[in-house]
């Protein structure tokens, strides 16, 4: 397999993202069955890349994944939201690398709080199909624990 290697996510990236959000919808689709079959995927990440920054990882110059994440705002501040079309992979081990690199430049201009929709394994899904419902959030990367959390709460 070749190496992959990783990069901001930029306008040249998007045809490649919307194959591999196809990919991962046609999967759900096997899965599921009950998804749309008309959608345009390069629309979607097009929406998506708007007003957003991220992370793209490539092998041999093709969009294997990306994460983009944009700005938003609300009472506990600014913080970075992905939804649907903002993530895809072909490889699950990706996941954790395209999150790194974008979280990096997230976190280096102040933004601590991230929230970030990524589907369970395609292996776990095969398993148990209701997780391609569930997925995973990502937050806060800033603030890892060095020690464990008290679950009391202060009287």
């Amino acid at each position: 397999m070749s190496p992959t290697t990783f990069a901001p996510f930029g306008a040249e990236h998007l045809q490649g993202a919307a194959q591999v959000l196809e990919r991962r919808h046609h999967f759900h689709q096997q899965m599921v069955g009950p998804l749309a079959h008309e959608v345009d995927f390069l629309a979607q990440v097009t929406s998506a890349f708007q007003d957003a920054s991220g992370s793209v990882a490539l092998r041999d110059g093709i969009v294997v994944g990306y994460l983009l994440g944009k700005v938003q705002s609300d009472n506990g501040g600014p913080h970075i939201w992905s939804h649907l079309a903002g993530h895809g992979c072909d490889d699950e081990d990706l996941v954790g690398d395209l999150y790194a690199l974008a979280a990096k430049g997230w976190v280096e201009t102040g933004l601590t709080r991230h929230f970030i929709f990524a589907p369970a394994p395609q292996e776990s899904q095969r398993e148990q199909p209701h997780l391609i419902q569930s997925g995973s959030i990502l937050a806060s990367p800033s603030a890892a624990l060095r020690q464990p959390m008290s679950t009391r709460w202060p009287a």
